[in-house]
């Protein structure tokens, strides 16, 4: 999808003296979606950027930038993982064998 020129469409509805509302509602869209759009947050369908062209009287070349018209989105980076080590075995005192007699005899 084309990536619309954010700045130009407030700049257009703003000479209109029209809310983001009224211009969505005029546009046949939600005005949350306008408001993405304006923001750069949201592309435009090219029959959008259409629309808005006959209701802002300004080039759909001018609402609309293809150079920035991705075919793939960019991978979003992955968080960085802390690797922490696991905790360390206590040391156990070692097992006593049998009771050895001092005298040299057996228990």
């Amino acid at each position: 999808m084309p990536r619309p020129i954010g700045k130009t469409w407030r700049r257009c509805r703003a000479k209109m003296g029209i809310t983001s509302d009224q211009a969505a509602q005029m546009l046949g869209i939600a005005g949350g979606s306008l408001r993405q759009i304006e923001t750069n947050a949201k592309p435009a369908s090219l029959a959008l950027a259409f629309r808005a062209e006959a209701l802002y009287g300004v080039p759909v070349d001018d609402l609309i930038d293809e150079a920035k018209d991705d075919p793939e989105p960019k991978p979003k980076p992955q968080p960085k993982i802390e690797r922490v080590a696991p905790p360390r075995r206590q040391e156990r005192e070692p097992t006593k064998g049998p009771k050895r007699a001092t005298n040299g005899t057996a228990a």
